[in-house]
């Protein structure tokens, strides 16, 4: 039989995303060999997609991997880089095959590449191009269960690149999708999706059903809850999808397809993104679109993406991620522009599509932070969001301000 002949007569496949912290935790980890050997007795076949193992200072943690290069940007190849770091997702899908195979269940370990995922080669943030989906179904005539490191995948000229922050959703939601998958299941330490981090917020609902196109908007502005590749994936092509717990099977989330405005609430959720620094470059009177394009053009060449844009005639602002702020310093101080930064602030946002043409939303957000005694140091809004840029320090009294005045007023706990 040929892999494509298989993929017509396959049993259903479900695709299962494990996130570090459930690969490192023994007690977690044997919520996973439960949960596969369940799906396994019920006819599936599973593709278990995996991320590095553990968080900061734990040996095969991303950031630990990461903390090994010098600090000076200058001295880091971006190629490099994404070969130290697609390392702990390998490790980690080598850990969970020979566990799966000691418990009794076939299973085999493969990379990124050796899935057959090919990206644009953009290092450090690759987008998917496509998957081969044959190189899996091969694997799947012979193993019931095949482990995919995610995060990562391989170039059209043969190279290494990894798919940003949270990349081994978009690696799980792209197979899933390649896979005609009867549905994709991402495990996180959460029981799913919440109005607000649940972390810093005990009063955030939990969504037990949440439009895709909603959790598109709120993992574009930062919140931690999926990838926002994968976001997009699940909002355009439908594929089922439950975002939970491992040792909470029963507990989840799921998305739903979109459909049409009158049925939503206006906001559904609450996000604060990761820390950011917002430059502001001083445009001489003489400065012309050339000369910004310029800039732009610098910044981006650099591998460095910048949110938040503000141009006026005489000002130029943006930010950038932290971890950014040395290079994009090190860009513009080769131009003949004068630029200050800010640093330790973060973005803000209320998303929800349904507040698409409703009047007053922008006058509540502003009031809300405003009454909280919250600096506003810049604002941006689109037909789903409106966010506002803040001093770190002030993330948790905004997130409670806006929780109570949009969340706790405004809607049921979950779209009906």
């Amino acid at each position: 039989m040929t892999p494509e002949k298989f993929l017509q007569d396959i049993q259903p496949v479900i695709v299962q995303k494990f996130g570090g912290s459930t690969i490192g935790d023994p007690n977690l980890l044997n919520a996973i060999i439960r949960t596969i050997g369940k799906n396994l007795e019920s006819g599936y076949r599973i593709v278990a997609v995996v991320s590095a193992m553990g968080r900061k200072g734990q040996p095969y943690a991303t950031e630990t991997l990461l903390s090994l290069l010098p600090r000076d940007p200058r001295f880091v190849c971006r190629r490099e880089r994404d070969l130290l770091m697609s390392c702990g997702e390998i490790i980690s899908a080598v850990k969970l095959a020979c566990i799966l195979r000691s418990e009794g269940i076939a299973a085999i370990a493969r990379t990124g590449f050796e899935a057959g995922i090919i990206t644009d080669g953009e290092h450090g943030n690759a987008k998917i191009l496509r998957i081969n989906p044959n190189r899996l179904a091969s694997d799947l005539m012979l193993f019931p269960c095949v482990v995919v490191a995610g995060f990562q995948g391989m170039s059209e000229q043969g190279r290494i690149t990894t798919l940003g922050r949270g990349g081994s959703d978009t690696s799980a939601m792209a197979i899933g999708v390649a896979l005609h998958a009867h549905r994709v299941e991402i495990y996180t330490d959460t029981d799913g999706i919440h109005s607000a981090d649940p972390n810093q917020l005990p009063e955030a609902v939990m969504l037990k059903k949440i439009y895709a196109e909603d959790i598109r908007q709120m993992a574009w502005q930062g919140a931690n809850v999926l990838h926002p590749r994968a976001a997009e994936l699940a909002a355009r092509t439908g594929m089922p999808t439950l975002i939970g717990r491992i040792d909470r099977p029963d507990v989840h989330s799921e998305i739903l397809p979109d459909v049409s405005m009158e049925s939503r609430s206006v906001i559904t959720a609450v996000a604060c993104g990761p820390g950011v620094a917002q430059f502001s470059v001083n445009l001489s009177e003489h400065a012309d679109q050339e000369q910004v394009t310029h800039i732009f053009d610098r910044i981006t060449r650099a591998g460095i993406s910048m949110d938040m844009f503000t141009l006026t005639e005489n000002l130029l602002r943006f930010t950038v991620a932290d971890e950014d702020v040395i290079n994009a310093r090190a860009v513009l101080g080769q131009t003949d522009f004068q630029f200050e930064i800010r640093e330790k602030c973060v973005k803000i946002s209320i998303v929800g599509a349904g507040m698409h043409g409703m009047r007053g939303v922008m006058a509540r957000f502003a009031r809300s932070l405003i009454s909280a005694v919250v600096p506003i140091l810049q604002t941006v809004d689109s037909h789903a969001t409106i966010s506002a840029l803040i001093p770190m320090e002030m993330k948790l009294t905004a997130q409670k301000a806006l929780h109570r005045e949009f969340i706790d007023s405004d809607r049921n706990n979950s779209p009906e």
